[in-house]
């Protein structure tokens, strides 16, 4: 992935725009620029956390809601969400009568090329699973799937909120080893000998 690309999900309506990756930053971050459709976006993430990575979410159009630490907020054009490093948070969703255009700017405290770039790879792989048809109304795959990308590419600077990260290592870490065998992998492409399991 690189900047200029535009990540259309056929199945949530999102459309997302590479900004700057890690390569262009020497590992310090990702930026992005995404659009949803009035109303949507509620379901697409979950409350997360992230160890290392600090999170701002500029609404450049419409009107959001968002989770920080469990509580319910808003947001208006022109304001800027920030998320410490730590902190348990849900992505900025649309709540207006208008799209709502959100740049998110994922900063690493300390240099991480590799945590960064797997991000973005998690990104396109759910992004090809949802051409393929393999996600949920969310945008979401299926739970050993999610499992393999998750165990893979985003353990363990980024995790679930709510469970301690070891429970999460083993849990997620014996889902994935499950999809593995079924032939699940981390990194789907748009290439067509990417041949997922039915």
């Amino acid at each position: 992935m690189k900047a200029g690309d535009v990540l259309d999900n056929p199945v949530t309506g999102m459309r997302t725009t590479v900004l700057e990756t890690p390569d262009e930053s020497d590992g310090r971050r990702v930026v992005v620029e995404y659009e949803l459709r009035p109303g949507t976006g509620r379901d697409f993430t979950i409350a997360h956390v992230h160890r290392q990575y600090v999170e701002r979410f500029d609404i450049l159009s419409g009107q959001a809601a968002y989770m920080l630490d469990g509580v319910t907020g808003s947001a208006a054009q022109g304001e800027t969400i920030t998320v410490p490093v730590m902190t348990s948070h849900v992505h900025p969703w649309s709540v207006g009568d208008e799209p709502l255009v959100v740049r998110q700017t994922t900063e690493a405290v300390t240099p991480d090329m590799a945590g960064l770039r797997n991000t973005l790879v998690a990104a396109g792989t759910t992004l090809e699973l949802a051409r393929r048809g393999k996600v949920d109304a969310s945008g979401r795959p299926g739970v050993l799937q999610a499992a393999v990308i998750f165990d893979e590419l985003l353990l363990p600077h980024n995790h679930l909120a709510g469970l301690p990260v070891l429970a999460q290592r083993v849990i997620f870490g014996g889902l994935a080893a499950a999809g593995r065998l079924l032939g699940y992998r981390a990194v789907v492409t748009g290439d067509p000998s990417g041949v997922l399991p039915i």
